[in-house]
């Protein structure tokens, strides 16, 4: 049995493309008003219940009627749903993950009608960072790529987060210093990968959790799973991915 199964044990999840932060909404409400309400496709009951990890809140993707994907954000106890990121003309809006601390939330804008999928290989978009509380976005990386799925940033502290520019290394950029640092000496494939926020497992839109050298040189390859949206939690002590029918 190789050492990743030591490290990983697959967990099964229903919300893809979806983040959640258990923080004070009221440090984070939403302040944009044009922002129309539509009808709630949460239950309300099972919002309810989750509610119950704390008074936060969660981000996704939607597609609208005009066939725009933008990204929407619901407090965990029920309330509007609201659309965080502003409307772009010719633009979509993927990916979003919110910081480790829930005041900022890093998204991927991509032309419109691309996407993070095999069928859209080479296209890249602006990777932007939102700061909840002021609304205010910062422009990351002009020229940023997901991996062959919808995840596109893993946040490596409050500060730094780790991307893939548009030749497929996988980079980190801080917030407080605006440098970026290549983490992977070597880009990767068609897409790229994102690295667990300790730095020590990589993976891409295949289900694995291949190991990193110390020096990111060499990226040691485990048991590929069927499925899709690998993705690690923020202690980087487990992975989890989509499998089985309909992503169950």
């Amino acid at each position: 049995m190789s050492r990743i199964w030591k490290i990983y044990v697959p967990v099964f999840v229903v919300i893809t493309a979806a983040a959640i932060a258990v923080v004070d909404w009221r440090q984070n409400r939403e302040k944009d008003d044009r922002a129309e309400e539509v009808p709630l496709d949460l239950d309300p009951k099972k919002m309810t219940g989750l509610s119950r990890v704390g008074s936060g809140f969660l981000v996704w993707e939607r597609r609208t009627k005009s066939g725009a994907w933008e990204i929407w954000s619901k407090r965990l106890n029920g309330g509007k749903e609201r659309r965080l990121v502003p409307t772009e003309a010719g633009r979509d809006h993927f990916c979003p993950k919110i910081s480790p601390d829930g005041k900022r939330v890093a998204y991927l804008s991509y032309p419109r009608g691309s996407t993070g999928y095999p069928g859209h290989v080479g296209r890249h978009g602006v990777l932007w960072v939102m700061d909840l509380k002021s609304r205010k976005r910062r422009a990351v990386a002009p020229e940023a790529r997901s991996y062959a799925e919808h995840r596109a940033v893993v946040w490596r502290s409050e500060d730094r987060v780790c991307f893939i520019d548009n030749k497929g290394f996988t980079q980190e950029f801080s917030l407080s210093t605006g440098q970026t640092t290549r983490l992977l000496k070597q880009p990767s494939e068609v897409f790229g990968y994102l690295m667990s926020p300790d730095g020590k497992h990589a993976t891409s839109g295949t289900p694995e959790f291949a190991r990193v050298d110390t020096e990111g040189q060499t990226l040691w390859h485990e048991q590929r799973q069927s499925g899709c949206q690998p993705y690690f939690t923020a202690d980087s002590k487990w992975g989890f991915w989509m499998g089985g029918p309909a992503g169950r």
